[in-house]
């Protein structure tokens, strides 16, 4: 098996259904959705890789019906948006932390403590 292989997703022993077929060009929405679909279909017992709940085989990306495909898209949505939510969240804890580590370390957000003496 060569680089190129792994890196497009070329599964030995496993059906074509396994494995992402849509070239780098196509948008990356599909290409992520498509990638999800041979996974799924990859993954779980080796004995059923590639077969659909009747034990028949699966469709490649490109010849499944477009109310699947639209499900398997909805599943690239959810996860480019949860990628993008965890993005905006790590830039944002790391200015924060920056800024609190700098209100920290002189001072500004430190509170007195309580005096003991009664008034």
């Amino acid at each position: 098996m060569s680089d190129h292989d792994l890196f497009f997703g070329w599964r030995p022993g496993l059906p074509p259904c396994c494995t992402p077929q849509l070239p780098l060009y196509a948008p990356s929405r599909e290409r992520l959705a498509e990638r999800c679909y041979t996974v799924y279909n990859a993954g779980g017992d080796p004995a059923t890789a590639g077969l659909n709940f009747q034990g028949k085989p699966c469709p490649v990306w490109a010849e499944l019906p477009e109310n699947v495909k639209a499900k398997w898209l909805a599943v690239a949505d959810d996860i480019q948006q949860l990628s993008s939510r965890d993005k905006v969240h790590d830039t944002l804890g790391s200015a924060l932390g920056g800024v609190l580590g700098s209100l920290l370390g002189n001072g500004a957000l430190l509170v007195p403590k309580p005096s003991k003496e009664k008034p």
